[in-house]
């Protein structure tokens, strides 16, 4: 179960591949395509809080010339 919470509990296997660099990943393999999208809907409900206020936190840190707000602000041509 992802993250220790029951409702993210399915029948699915995790196995460890190898990726074309190399690099080892784990892969989720699930029984069926409905419950891989329930499992995902459920997940994401779940971290996406997380994931955000983590963004959020980087983006206000300072930087050489201002936030990594500034910066995109800056890349996108709206300074």
């Amino acid at each position: 179960a992802s993250c220790g919470a029951s409702a993210f509990v399915a029948d699915q296997v995790v196995r460890s591949r190898r990726t074309g660099s190399g690099q080892m990943i784990e892969v989720r393999h699930f029984r069926s395509v409905e419950e891989a999208l329930t499992f995902t809907r459920e997940f994401y409900v779940f971290i996406s809080p997380i994931v955000f206020d983590f963004l959020d936190y980087l983006l206000d840190q300072p930087l050489g010339r201002g936030t990594g707000r500034d910066m995109i602000r800056r890349l996108a041509g709206k300074e």
